[in-house]
């Protein structure tokens, strides 16, 4: 009878979306509420008192103070948005008011002020008594009363008890006001089957029935004609769905325009990135826009309104999330990080991944855009990124000084130069607590809490409780947001004072964040995928697509030497290669910078130190690898096998005339200023062979060390610490070297002195030695060949 424009439903179906079923297809039906636990109850009454402050800025504009007077001006082309009576309807409302006192309270209350807006309740119960309230009452002008229970109930509803006395489904009274009107009525009934054209088909029913004295009808004969031509049952529809459908078809072929819905359908539980934004990565990539992460979807029904949720972080800085285990922190990260990757190429995004929860960042390792992953008990890479991080926020700094300009994209703008923007993003802030490398990364991350944002450095980072940080850390970030916690008291404290914080629904994903008010946001995820097997099988497949996608020059990764050192890593690295071509000798990786530690015999001859001849002996064997001859003076008993390109000279009748051999080629090159370094003589487990050597044989090797160098014959002295004891001119001579190789503590020798030693300094490790060069001291791994 009314036009979508004129009139519309909202249904509060409490048992749970039985009656809404049936009307969910009708163009007038403006939305429904089958849930009204916790949230969902506020969320309903945000919607209705949205509606009404809508109507009243519409009257308010148009100068109206009735819904009528709007309708008329709508119907006359002044006013453009439709604005129909509408019809709150509440089915089971006893239940609903026993269970939701509040919100039936805070309705009635909607309804006495939203009367004149066009706003009106329609409340449905089986038994009145006890239920409805004067306030109830005193609003309710028109009483419908069908068949009820008993006189009682009658007399509560219409103040007689005719209704007691109905007997016919569909009968009922209608009752305005105080007895404007009072009527005996018929209701229609919706449910039959729709047949049209029942009366053409002939159809005519010859069951026989007998009538019991309890008044039921039992059938007596079946009518079995015509089996052979019973066509498929379909199934009926029944007139209202009849009625519902044919009205939506009309509205359709009238094009009539939807009426703006005051309740919008609650958040979904999974909503994927793409649902959200599509973005085309290549083309993405090639534009230039600010560094902005898409979060989710929020609700807001103060507004009417849901809608994505983005936070520029090139403006806003960092985000920081807390949540209980299993809440959906790691899928947070997941969702930043693909949001990020393809929207911004590695050009313009380096990422960092900090991955303390249960590997949850693992399958975004292989991103182009990220630099590297570090787990939580990679003590020696978190260090070095610490020190890389502060090295590059220095670097930015002095970048945006020289330049006289406050941020990074201000400096791209000036400089014309692409520096990308750092993402580190880290899973379960608590989880590093008590780590050895815990204060100097919490340095690091207040430093980039508070400085980050100008040069580009942004945080993304997820935690359990906000009591687990330090307000020295948590008061940089601009947003946080709380996923469920035990307890209220938590999340407001994170977002504020807010009701919400009573109702959070325990949906993983779902969280409160703080913008112009406290909205419920639904975190989206990285891709589609029912459930969380779907989900990760699609997000391997979706990195795999972007790293296909890019093919220029990603971030270098943190420099980090492998556990074990091997030949064939060692050998095949380029820059290992390098300095063997410029007649280098490579001694092994430096532990900082993973680049060899070279003996340059412009620095001077180099002393090793150890206890075990096994090393001296695997240092000879590598030096033999380069392109120098080698000779090794040794004691009698030494362990050294035959090598190719390596004399040694283990006799105490030989050691003189090799000596002066050597001696007198020195002096040959000195003569003809010969400097390139062609040969290396090594002094073999020094205490043993100067027991072993006569006084000319040491003055003559004292000559050769020192003097050699010059000529191009570099000479290692090997030795244990005990070399701090003997007296001798070669021992002598061996502590006065600049460079040296050390195969034990610093603190566990005399012979250096070293400027920069660690306060609590560690056991070596496999393969660890100290450089020491000009007294300072470098770790670096070597190969045990």
């Amino acid at each position: 009878n009314f036009h979508p424009h004129d009139v519309a439903f909202l249904l509060i179906d409490y048992k749970g979306g039985g009656m809404a079923n049936l009307f969910k297809n009708l163009p007038h039906l403006l939305g429904t509420i089958t849930n009204l636990d916790g949230a969902q109850s506020m969320r309903a009454l945000a919607s209705i008192n949205a509606e009404i402050h809508r109507r009243e800025r519409l009257f308010g504009e148009f100068e109206v103070n009735h819904i009528n007077q709007y309708q008329k001006k709508f119907k006359n082309g002044e006013a453009t948005e439709p604005l129909p009576h509408l019809f709150l309807i509440s089915d089971e409302f006893a239940e609903l008011k026993v269970n939701q006192p509040d919100f039936i309270k805070e309705l009635v209350s909607i309804a006495r002020v939203g009367r004149s807006l066009g706003v009106h309740l329609i409340l449905a119960t089986q038994k009145p008594s006890g239920v409805v309230d004067d306030q109830i009452w005193s609003n309710s002008r028109f009483k419908i009363a069908l068949k009820v229970a008993d006189r009682s109930d009658s007399n509560e509803m219409l103040h007689t008890p005719d209704a007691a006395e109905i007997t016919q489904t569909g009968r009922a009274y209608l009752q305005v006001g105080n007895n404007e009107v009072y009527e005996l009525f018929q209701s229609a009934w919706s449910g039959a089957d729709y047949q049209p054209d029942k009366d053409d088909m002939g159809i005519e029913d010859h069951t026989i029935y007998l009538i019991n004295e309890l008044g039921q009808y039992e059938i007596l004969n079946e009518d079995l004609s015509g089996l052979e031509d019973v066509d498929e049952i379909k199934e009926v529809p029944t007139e209202l769905d009849a009625i519902v459908h044919h009205i939506q078809l009309l509205c359709e072929e009238q094009e009539i325009p939807p009426v703006p819905q005051p309740w919008l359908p609650p958040l979904k539980e999974r909503i994927a990135l793409d649902e959200l934004e599509e973005v085309q990565p290549a083309v993405a990539w090639a534009q230039e826009k600010p560094l902005s992460v898409l979060l989710g979807m929020a609700d807001i029904p103060q507004a009417q309104k849901q809608e994505a949720v983005s936070i520029n972080l090139s403006k806003d800085g960092h985000i920081l999330l807390y949540g209980s285990p299993g809440t959906g922190k790691t899928t947070f990260l997941q969702t930043a990080a693909m949001d990020l990757a393809r929207k911004f190429s590695p050009k313009a995004l380096t990422m960092y991944l900090m991955d303390f929860g249960t590997n949850g960042l693992a399958p975004l390792s292989k991103l182009p855009q990220v630099a590297d992953t570090m787990l939580l008990d990679q003590t020696e890479k978190i260090s070095k990124f610490v020190r890389i991080m502060e090295r590059e926020l220095n670097r930015r700094k002095k970048l945006l000084a020289d330049y006289g300009v406050g941020t990074l994209e201000l400096y791209r703008q000036a400089s014309g130069q692409e520096e990308p923007a750092i993402v580190i993003l880290l899973d379960s802030y608590e989880a590093f607590k008590e780590e050895a490398y815990e204060a100097e990364l919490f340095k690091l991350l207040v430093r980039i809490s508070r400085e980050g944002l100008s040069i580009g450095v942004h945080l993304l980072v997820t935690a359990g409780r906000q009591t687990n940080l330090r307000a020295q850390l948590y008061s940089n970030f601009k947003h946080q947001l709380s996923l469920p916690q035990n307890e209220a008291g938590e999340v407001r404290a994170i977002v504020g004072s807010t009701p919400l914080a009573m109702t959070m629904e325990d949906i993983k994903g779902r969280a409160l964040m703080k913008r112009e008010e406290v909205d419920v946001i639904q975190l989206a995820l990285p891709v589609y995928g029912s459930n969380d097997t779907q989900v990760l099988n699609n997000l391997r497949q979706a990195v795999a697509s972007l790293q296909e996608a890019w093919t220029g020059q990603r971030p270098s990764a943190i420099p980090m030497v492998p556990e074990e050192l091997t030949e064939k890593d060692f050998y095949s690295r380029a820059s290992v290669q390098t300095a063997y071509e410029h007649g280098l000798v490579p001694l092994g990786l430096d532990l900082e910078t993973v680049e060899p530690v070279t003996w340059n015999l412009a620095k001077g001859n180099l002393l090793y130190l150890t206890d075990k001849e096994e090393q001296m002996t695997a240092l000879v064997k590598h030096i033999a690898k380069g392109k120098q001859k080698v000779i090794v003076l040794a004691p009698k008993y030494h362990s050294l096998p035959e090598m190719e390109g390596v004399t040694i000279i283990s006799n105490s009748e030989d050691y003189l005339s090799a000596i002066a051999s050597i001696e007198k080629r020195i002096n040959e090159r000195l003569e003809q200023n010969e400097r390139e370094h062609v040969a290396t003589v090594v002094v073999y487990n020094l205490i043993e062979l100067v027991s072993e050597l006569n006084s000319e044989a040491l003055d003559t090797l004292a000559y050769v060390l020192d003097k050699g160098i010059r000529a191009g014959y570099g000479s290692i002295v090997m030795s244990s610490p005990l070399i701090t004891k003997h007296i001798d001119v070669i021992s002598k001579t061996a502590r006065s070297y600049k460079q040296a190789i050390l195969a034990l503590r610093l603190s566990d020798q005399s012979v250096l002195t070293v400027t920069n030693r660690p306060v609590r300094e560690p056991q070596l490790e496999e393969q660890e030695h100290y450089y020491v060069s000009d007294g300072v001291a470098s770790r670096m791994k070597v190969l045990m060949i």
